[in-house]
């Protein structure tokens, strides 16, 4: 028997699906904005916003972005933002940077904040796709997280002073997932680097990676190239590309509590002078090649270079000097030292 107390609860029901309904069906609105912002502006959730010209953020403008909101940028357009970006979405509605459908790529977001008192960039569920350069940070004060980089020829591009902190990031589909370049100040958490031609290149920076995943990159996982500065690789996973890891004139690398594995060669050096160079308490294992190992002469080649204390994947002596490749396969290369070494995995 159906009881009012049926029937008030089945009204309720069909209230709260009518209700949902309604929020689903909003009309997007289309937003038009001006090449320069000369005052701080929110952009509405739910919106589209063309971008037809260059657009600039001075210096002292703040543009806030609420969820849902979707830029659509024409061919070779960068967004500038030389004040402050704002732009906080949600899980189940991001905000999206992208190509308008007349465009094949734009350049992407620059960030050039010179004032080290306010937030350049503030992103949080963001996806920024089909660019030449995803999201270039030159200034001050730049955080990311939940922000996905894809489709592009850079993902993320570093050059940025203090305060730059990358969390929670995914880069797919790019030639370069993320570079790091001339002396910038990067802390990078939570990094998922993956199906790009080079997972991470590091030129002549300060930069800490840790608890990440650089996988299935098609050439190499971390290119590491430094004549100054360092670069702290700590609890990572670098797997399944040709080269985990490539050394070339590295110096200052810190490469502790990581696995390398599944790669065709796990860490290869390349034209390597002597570096500053900590390798220990990793497991580098499986990999298909070689584990570690020179491709070109080092001139003189008379020095050891430290590699003890890391797990490969077996006790045996010989087993383990058969995966190096070092002075006991060319004279013209120095040797790796990788006595004493882990007798289990770390």
């Amino acid at each position: 028997m159906v009881t009012r107390w049926h029937t008030l609860f089945l009204g309720l029901a069909l209230l709260l699906l009518w209700i949902g309904c309604e929020e689903k069906t909003t009309e997007r609105q289309t937003v038009e904005l001006p090449d320069t912002l000369y005052s701080d502006i929110t952009i509405a959730a739910n919106s589209d916003v063309e971008v037809h010209d260059h657009l600039t953020v001075p210096e002292g403008v703040v543009m806030t972005v609420e969820r849902d909101v979707h830029f659509l940028v024409d061919e070779g357009i960068i967004i500038r933002v030389e004040g402050s970006l704002i732009a906080h979405g949600s899980g189940d509605d991001p905000i999206v940077f992208r190509a308008a459908a007349s465009a094949d790529e734009w350049y992407g977001i620059s960030s050039t904040l010179a004032n080290d008192n306010f937030s350049a960039m503030e992103l949080n569920h963001v996806h920024v796709k089909d660019c030449v350069q995803g999201i270039e940070i030159t200034g001050y004060n730049t955080q990311l997280q939940n922000v996905k980089v894809s489709n592009s020829v850079i993902g993320i591009t570093c050059y940025g002073d203090s305060g730059t902190i990358l969390n929670d990031l995914e880069l797919r589909d790019c030639e370069t997932g993320l570079a790091i370049r001339n002396s910038s100040d990067v802390q990078i958490y939570d990094l998922w680097s993956h199906h790009n031609v080079v997972g991470i290149r590091a030129y002549n920076n300060r930069a800490l990676l840790t608890q990440s995943i650089i996988e299935n990159n098609q050439s190499t996982g971390i290119i590491c190239e430094l004549s100054d500065d360092s670069l702290i690789i700590i609890d990572n996973s670098i797997r399944n590309s040709e080269n985990g890891l490539a050394y070339y004139s590295a110096s200052h690398v810190v490469l502790h509590n990581n696995t390398i594995s599944n790669n065709t060669r796990g860490i290869l050096l390349v034209s390597y002078h002597r570096a500053t160079t900590s390798v220990s308490q990793n497991n580098i294992i499986d990999n298909t090649q070689y584990a570690m190992g020179y491709t070109d002469p080092v001139w003189p080649a008379d020095n050891a270079i430290d590699i003890s204390n890391n797990w490969w994947g077996t006790t045996d002596s010989v087993a383990i000097a058969e995966v190096i490749i070092d002075v006991y396969d060319n004279l013209e290369f120095d040797t790796l030292r990788f006595v004493p070494f882990a007798l289990e995995p770390f």
